[in-house]
């Protein structure tokens, strides 16, 4: 029953034993916050090492992959991150509200088939239902007009209203996150150096492609980029997020060589719910991976 489930979702997250109040203020954080201590990470606490209480972080992640598997709240000292990918000009399919986080994520395919369009109304979306304080982008292979190259001008479109990243790093949430996205050039030539050197540089939480990893016995939709997958290994990446693959949305918690990391297909066409994760900045973790697969 919902109400089991609910029960479950609050013992996972040690919340059985709390006060109605703090109860009352952790479910709130679904909605949009009205202070920073309610979004999840108080970087002037961080700032000197120390969290806005004492979290009690599980051992594991809480991974929820079950179509009617609840979004719980989300933790103390933790960021949210609410992601899309492969929305290819149908953004409007996305039920509203979206969950509230600290960064939307979009990783890729914003567009179908070049549509110039499609990203400018994307980009009107975001205006009108995104107030989440960070927004990024990393593009796909629609978001191009590949008979004229030079019509969508994506750093332009998003100008003021998201960062779009191409084989680049930016640290977001006060300095406490970093990420690194991928320019969609490095995933159709499958030349990652550039990303690998910003890896290499340390410090790097999350990992964004479009493109997808190759991870041995995952089946056909991890059957990527091994180039990819060995900058994930190598590099230690906490977390790698990517699109790409519609039907292979869904997470991986086992990378290889002992090697402890998530990575999660993303991609919303389909299921046109995001993917939802709460990322502990200060033990560099994934705690949570709301991932539904469609019914």
């Amino acid at each position: 029953s919902i109400r089991a489930q609910v029960c479950c979702l609050e013992a996972a997250y040690g919340g059985i034993d709390m006060p109605k109040e703090t109860k009352k203020k952790r479910r709130s954080t679904m909605a949009q916050p009205s202070s920073s201590s309610e979004k999840g990470i108080d970087p002037s606490n961080l700032e000197s090492g120390s969290t806005p209480m004492e979290i009690d972080l599980p051992d594991e992640p809480l991974l929820l992959e079950n179509p009617d598997d609840l979004l719980p709240p989300q933790r103390p000292g933790t960021v949210r991150c609410v992601i899309l990918s492969d929305t290819h000009g149908r953004h409007d399919q996305i039920p509203l509200p979206l969950p509230f986080g600290d960064v939307l994520i979009h990783l890729g395919d914003v567009a179908n088939r070049g549509t110039r369009s499609h990203i400018q109304s994307f980009v009107s979306w975001m205006r009108a239902n995104c107030p989440h304080p960070e927004k990024i982008v990393v593009e796909g292979n629609h978001d191009r007009d590949r008979r004229h190259p030079n019509r969508i001008n994506l750093a332009k479109e998003y100008n003021g209203v998201a960062i779009l990243l191409r084989d680049e790093a930016t640290d977001i949430c006060d300095g406490k996150l970093r990420l690194v996205g991928a320019s969609w050039d490095s995933c159709e030539t499958d030349d990652y150096d550039r990303v690998d050197d910003l890896c290499r540089a340390g410090g790097v939480d999350i990992l964004l492609t479009h493109y997808y990893p190759y991870v041995e016995g995952w089946g056909r939709a991890w059957c990527g980029s091994s180039s990819l997958s060995r900058v994930v290994k190598e590099q230690r990446i906490p977390l790698h997020c990517f699109g790409h693959i519609h039907w292979g949305r869904g997470i991986c918690a086992d990378v290889g060589n002992g090697r402890k990391g998530i990575m999660v297909n993303c991609a919303t066409a389909g299921c046109w719910r995001p993917v939802v994760i709460d990322y502990c900045p200060a033990e560099k973790k994934v705690i949570m991976v709301h991932c539904p697969r469609r019914k």
